[in-house]
């Protein structure tokens, strides 16, 4: 699954980059809850599902650091969550909940994987 979601995020951020404005790409079912995540926090103005693709719309460019890797893991416990870039940005962790933003894991005092740091 990790690689998937690493595929979407370095996709959205090479569009992003590339100042494209709409990206038409394939989409997995677990990646619904990524995309709702970047909604909810304002990264993207919406994303429409028509059968097995998927339509994203930008509202700015957004920029995306990778923390876990396939070769190194990084795992931890909700009160050792990094702390945000000026307070600004989110972090993207998996938990045995679900993927959540790191706001969600320390509220909820869960800890998991850090995937990715979008700002």
């Amino acid at each position: 699954m990790l690689n998937n979601v690493i595929s979407l995020i370095i996709t959205i951020q090479n569009a992003s980059l590339s100042n494209k404005k709409i990206i038409k790409l394939n989409l997995k079912k677990t990646l619904n809850p990524i995309l709702k995540i970047l909604i909810k926090e304002g990264l993207i103005e919406n994303f429409i599902k028509h059968k097995n693709n998927c339509i994203i719309i930008f509202k700015k460019k957004i920029f995306v650091k990778i923390i876990s890797k396939p070769s190194q893991r990084i795992y931890v416990n909700y009160n050792k969550i990094p702390k945000k870039l000026k307070g600004k940005g989110v972090f993207f962790i998996s938990t045995s909940q679900g993927i959540m933003t790191d706001s969600e894991a320390k509220l909820n005092k869960i800890g998991g994987e850090i995937l990715f740091y979008v700002f």
